[in-house]
């Protein structure tokens, strides 16, 4: 390590997910739409798929704050199906359901999926399936699963665009609360990995090696980083 640099401290860093911080581009608008259309959704579940760090989450989020929806993990469908069974009158219940990047294990998740989707149908409930890849594209092994998911209604956020970008870095920053200049995040922006997950470990880094350096990020700054 340069004697120079400061071993920087881990802090927790929070993400803004409120409404008005979710960045609209012509890249996200498709995946906004469809949130903010609720409840007058194309089907009882539709889904949101995109890769690491492009907001899915986020998205999520915005619609448990409007909707009151609560996130269920893989395991809990069997249960969050029965529960919305047994209960005479069930309106508006709204759910999250994330997808792990693995997918679906085994025939009892498929079962399970599957069933949770009828009974949302069923109970004019809503599901929003959040995953990195379309369900279309699930490796599912049970043919009316499969055949369901073909049909959901679902929306990609695909790879940013400059306009995303721009906006994925000054939230970043923002974040971080640290005072970045415009010129900067234009210098950056065609010089950059063109992914979310890319411009995330890049604010890391520079977060960092400035805090251990005791240097403001500019231009000359980011130009080492990037050579390094």
């Amino acid at each position: 390590m340069n004697t120079g640099d400061q071993l920087p401290l881990a802090f927790e860093t929070r993400a803004s997910q409120g409404r008005a911080d979710f960045i609209v581009t012509p890249a996200t608008v498709a995946a906004v739409s469809l949130i903010d259309s609720w409840p007058d959704w194309p089907a009882p579940a539709v889904a949101v798929f995109g890769p690491t760090g492009s907001g899915k989450s986020h998205l999520a989020a915005i619609w448990q704050e409007t909707s009151g929806a609560v996130q269920i993990g893989i395991d809990e469908l069997e249960a969050t199906a029965s529960m919305l069974q047994t209960e005479s009158e069930v309106q508006n219940k709204c759910y999250v359901l994330k997808i792990p990047g693995r997918g679906l294990e085994g025939r009892q998740q498929e079962e399970s999926l599957f069933h949770l989707l009828n009974t949302v149908r069923e109970k004019q409930a809503f599901l929003l399936l959040i995953g990195r890849q379309p369900p279309a594209r699930l490796d599912v092994g049970l043919p009316d699963l499969k055949s369901r998911l073909r049909a959901l209604p679902a929306v990609e956020i695909p790879a940013p665009d400059d306009d995303l970008l721009r906006g994925l870095l000054t939230k970043m920053f923002n974040d971080r609360q640290l005072s970045v200049s415009t010129d900067v995040v234009e210098y950056m922006v065609p010089r950059m990995e063109r992914s979310f997950e890319g411009a995330r470990l890049l604010v890391e880094r520079l977060d960092n090696k400035a805090l251990s350096q005791k240097r403001a990020i500019t231009i000359p700054f980011v130009r080492d980083m990037l050579d390094t």
